[in-house]
């Protein structure tokens, strides 16, 4: 019980995912990281269920549940399951299933590393001992977005 509350502290300190980047207004990516050892990518494999939180530089909040698939070979395919924020700019605040595209990401041999999406910018990534958890940190600049994914 002490490790969930722990997750849900996490998620609601920071607020959370890289699908999301085409909803807010696009901040400026800081220098692309780059992973310092090699890891096996094989420890971020299966498919995960994720929950993010994001607060955009605007105000602008959303959660959402995603879906993220890895064959455990450096790609990732991404799932918006459903979203909502209260970007009262938009005509509906909330969005329904669709494809958020791919990602490349690279493992240090401590599972630490990075995620590369298709657009936006990139995530700090770790992947749990267990390899059941991963938790993800947008990197992009005057926002606050954290995911957190279980695997299935």
């Amino acid at each position: 019980m002490g490790h969930k509350n722990l997750l849900i502290g996490l998620i609601a300190a920071l607020l959370l995912f890289w699908g999301a980047s085409a909803i807010w207004a696009q901040s400026s990516c800081p220098p692309l990281p780059t992973c310092t050892s090699t890891g096996s990518l094989s420890d971020l494999s299966g498919t995960f269920v994720c929950t993010e939180i994001q607060i955009s530089s605007n105000g602008v909040a959303g959660t959402g549940i995603l879906s993220v698939t890895s064959a455990g070979d450096g790609t990732l395919s991404t799932v918006l399951m459903a979203r909502n924020s209260n970007n009262s700019s938009e005509t509906t605040t909330y969005h329904d299933f669709s494809s958020q595209g791919s990602a490349t990401y690279c493992l240090n041999i401590d599972d630490t590393g990075y995620v590369f999406p298709s657009n936006g910018c990139p995530l700090a990534l770790v992947i749990d001992n267990g390899k059941t958890e991963i938790r993800l940190l947008d990197s992009t600049e005057n926002n606050a977005q954290a995911v957190v994914c279980t695997l299935r």
